[in-house]
């Protein structure tokens, strides 16, 4: 796969995201509640669009979000959907995996949310404050 990695580092309110289709894995970690979300995401929707050469392979999503906006949430949702495409006509194994801190509530809820959004193998995982920050 020739596509190139993405790394974006994390801001005061952006994430840390690695996306790499060599190493097989799209990682999202931190707070996810960006100035401009419609600009932020777009580097990362087109890098999802260049998946579409991936055939017959797996990816490992990886989230480890802290806190995300409403306008977040609605592009976190448009990547998972994009990502699901992926698997489907690619013949891809992509599986989500959400992870939340132990008392996280509300992060938990919206993993289980997307959960059922989304029709990708999904796992859901309860973390310890120093697993969920390594």
């Amino acid at each position: 796969m020739s596509l190139a990695p993405l790394e974006l580092q994390a801001g005061e309110l952006t994430p840390y995201i690695l996306l790499d289709a060599e190493k097989k894995v799209c990682m999202f970690k931190g707070r996810c509640i960006p100035e401009n979300p419609n600009q932020y995401f777009l580097s990362i929707l087109n890098w999802i669009e260049g998946l579409k050469n991936l055939k017959n392979d797996h990816l490992d999503i990886i989230c480890k979000i802290q806190y995300f906006n409403t306008a977040s949430a609605k592009y976190l949702l448009e990547i998972f959907k994009r990502l699901e495409t992926v698997a489907i006509e690619g013949g891809n194994k992509i599986t989500l995996n959400w992870y939340y801190e132990t008392d996280d509530d509300d992060m938990k809820e919206a993993g289980e949310h997307f959960a059922d959004l989304v029709k990708l193998p999904f796992n859901l995982t309860e973390l310890s404050e120093e697993e969920f920050d390594s």
